[in-house]
């Protein structure tokens, strides 16, 4: 399952209590984002020691989240953080056996 956030203390929150986190932030108009979105849901769903959490640019900025808005360089963005503190980060597209990969590895 994917978790949207509904504000910024929300996700330090999160990010405070789930040694694991992916955070998706992208765009409802974005076509790879679209793409991906039925890949992350079902990627939630076999690695749920990993916390899906998802929002988009509009809401990073609403919701005062300035310093990853400006790490965001294009949609999608996929951010991993593991014990709070972001290992890596992801732009753009990423076809299933990737993404798939990309999680394992930065979960170790």
């Amino acid at each position: 399952m994917i978790q949207h956030l509904t504000n910024g203390t929300e996700f330090v929150e999160i990010v405070s209590s789930s040694p694991l986190v992916l955070l998706d932030i992208h765009e409802h108009w974005c076509a790879p984002c679209k793409r991906m979105k039925p890949v992350l849901a079902a990627l939630s769903e076999v690695m749920p020691h990993i916390t899906f959490v998802a929002v988009t640019v509009k809401e990073l900025e609403m919701y005062g989240m300035d310093a990853l808005r400006n790490e965001v360089n294009a949609v999608p963005t996929l951010m991993f953080f593991k014990h709070g503190k972001r290992v890596d980060t992801n732009y753009g597209y990423m076809d299933p056996a990737a993404l798939e990969q990309w999680l394992v590895e930065c979960s170790q």
